[in-house]
């Protein structure tokens, strides 16, 4: 197949990035056990997507992580607000992975 240009590679960085910042916010506040595994999985989706150039790589990373946030990570963590910051950047991700 292709390959995944190199804008939408730092686009979706980028996006990985600012969903790891704002996991990291949440985790200075909140304690919920499953901030720590979803600050580790990012970390390793962002090593993956860096590694890959292969469009059907980067396809089984968007898989991945679709099954991830409808199976894992699509819960309410508190507090609200910074929540609700993380769900809005997590659907911001899905998006531009959607593009793919």
């Amino acid at each position: 197949m292709g390959e995944v240009t190199s804008e939408k590679k730092i686009q979706l960085e980028r996006c990985l990035v600012e969903l790891k910042d704002s996991v990291d916010v949440i985790r200075k506040v909140s304690h919920d056990s499953i901030l720590i595994w979803h600050a580790n999985e990012i970390e390793e989706w962002i090593k993956y997507l860096k590694s890959q150039t292969d469009i059907e790589a980067v396809q089984s990373l968007k898989s991945e992580i679709y099954k991830r946030f409808y199976e894992k990570y699509n819960v309410r963590i508190e507090p609200k607000n910074l929540d609700d910051k993380r769900l809005t950047i997590f659907n911001k991700l899905l998006e531009q992975l959607s593009d793919i």
